[in-house]
């Protein structure tokens, strides 16, 4: 498993807006995200509350997941790292 370094506050407001973003983007509920990324319902609602991490879990569906999830991952991934980087 890739090691990431922990998140700040910043970051992690970035991955919020960005899961969210994405998932509104695709026209899905939050259950679906979590369907297509094999994860729980609720994880997804962690992530756009910024209440966890989801890093690991969206690095693991970008390098294994279908291909349509793969560039979900990816494009929440992208933009999470643009706006970090607009600080």
């Amino acid at each position: 498993m890739t090691r990431v370094a922990p998140m700040t506050r910043a970051m992690r407001q970035a991955l919020a807006r960005a899961v969210r973003q994405e998932r509104t983007r695709a026209g899905i509920t939050q259950a679906e995200m979590a369907r297509r990324m094999d994860v729980d319902h609720q994880t997804i609602w962690r992530w756009e509350s910024g209440r966890k991490d989801g890093r690991q879990s969206l690095l693991r569906c970008w390098r294994g997941g279908d291909p349509s999830t793969a560039r979900m991952a990816g494009r929440i991934l992208t933009a999470a790292l643009r706006s970090e980087e607009e600080r």
